[in-house]
């Protein structure tokens, strides 16, 4: 068997002859080898074993005599659980047998690690996946909103050419102003040739007007 060990239960994933696919953690017969250096258990007769001896897996089905098993550790000494092998008939293993079963828990564990790299890729793949689609959304909405602003100032531009009225725009914040051609066409200004802040008409006030004006800004 192939099995795994939590806190509370085992599971086998992968077993021939073992009669049930998960048992509570007290039945385990692998507990014994996870808490130790590591190294094969080996119990020729679990009759005889003063631990083993009362499990259920040894007093019934099916009967467990020979247990042997790998503990499965990780690269930094964590054990998953066990390699193991069982027989109904009491028998020691020859070393190696012993080492076999080392070598078949190695294998176990690089397919664990193979899998593990796997499903990491797996995920990082679409993280990057999700990332790239957020970062073509996003510059879709962008190229969206650029190309709206364009069309709209594109639509102003053409109703300020159209419109006989003067037309103009002042930002208090960096106090840059526009005007339209109207300007010149109501007041005889040429636009292109008036300062592009508000000194292209705060100098054009009556001087009588120009401090309560100025003061009521």
């Amino acid at each position: 068997v192939v099995n795994f060990v939590d806190g509370e239960r085992q599971w086998f994933k992968a077993a021939i002859g073992m009669p049930f696919k998960t048992s509570p953690r007290a039945l385990a017969l692998c507990a014994h080898a996870l808490s130790g250096s590591g190294e094969p258990l080996v119990v020729p007769d679990a009759t005889l074993h003063p631990t083993l001896a009362d499990n259920p897996l040894v007093r019934a089905q099916p009967h467990i005599r020979l247990y042997a098993c790998v503990p499965l550790l990780t690269e930094d000494g964590h054990a998953l659980g066990t390699l193991a092998v069982f027989d109904r008939v009491a028998r020691t293993l020859l070393p190696e047998q012993i080492t076999a079963l080392q070598m078949l828990a190695a294998q176990v564990m690089d397919k664990l690690e193979h899998r593990r790299q796997k499903v990491t890729l797996q995920a990082l793949v679409h993280d990057r996946e999700n990332m790239h689609a957020a970062l073509l959304a996003q510059q879709s909405a962008q190229n969206q909103a650029q190309e709206n602003l364009r069309l709209s100032e594109e639509r102003f531009e053409l109703v300020s050419r159209a419109t006989a009225d003067a037309v103009w725009d002042w930002d208090l914040r960096t106090d840059v102003m526009w005007w339209n051609d109207g300007m010149q066409t109501l007041f005889g200004i040429p636009r292109l040739g008036m300062p592009a802040d508000s000194s292209s008409w705060t100098l054009r006030l009556h001087p009588e007007d120009s401090q309560e004006v100025l003061q009521g800004i």
